[in-house]
């Protein structure tokens, strides 16, 4: 880092304590300031401070910021996509209509902090390194909305099956024609 020379408060730490800062920062992004903090040389004293820490990761563009939070997919999942977008890209809206979507949200009805933080510079929001994965209700859709069937716990292929019995089965023989199109999640193709 390049400081300017000048009048105000002496630094606190120096360049060799700087980049430590910035070695566990990059390394470890969702590492707390109180760890950093740990981490500097143990024979340091003072301790350079939580605000100190974080004005010195600021200066060289790291901020701590919320993560990017999404389902994970594996390339088998990504190629998948892919071969079912590629014959389907000239579809008109006519046929685009007779497809029953099922698609899985998680909702949280406790209380969900979302404390975790990552140390990331601007325009690194979807770099795959600062992103928390997460995983599941479940919302089958016709052209409109539909019931929202709400899970209790891990969405697996036999409770995924359960749920297609007396939800799909019926949309489907009452729309003759109709396609269902599952994601590739896990537990839809198990």
């Amino acid at each position: 880092m390049y400081r300017r020379g000048g009048s105000g408060r002496p630094r606190n730490t120096n360049d060799r304590e700087d980049r430590a800062i910035r070695r566990v920062a990059t390394s470890a992004p969702t590492t707390s300031l109180a760890s950093i903090q740990r981490h500097l040389p143990p024979s340091r004293h003072p301790v350079p401070s939580r605000e100190t820490i974080r004005r010195g990761l600021t200066e060289v563009g790291l901020r701590s910021r919320r993560p990017l939070r999404r389902l994970p997919l594996t390339p088998h999942h990504r190629q998948c996509r892919l071969d079912f977008c590629r014959p389907r890209a000239t579809w008109s809206v006519t046929d685009w209509r007779r497809v029953i979507f099922s698609d899985e949200s998680r909702f949280s009805l406790s209380a969900d902090d979302h404390r975790t933080r990552v140390w990331r510079r601007t325009g690194q929001r979807s770099d795959p390194a600062f992103i928390v994965e997460r995983h599941t209700a479940i919302s089958f859709s016709w052209d409109t909305r539909s019931s929202l069937v709400v899970l209790q716990g891990t969405l697996t292929a036999r409770r995924y099956v359960n749920i297609l019995t007396p939800i799909v089965l019926p949309m489907l023989s009452s729309r003759p024609g109709a396609n269902y199109q599952q994601d590739n999640a896990r537990p839809h193709t198990a």
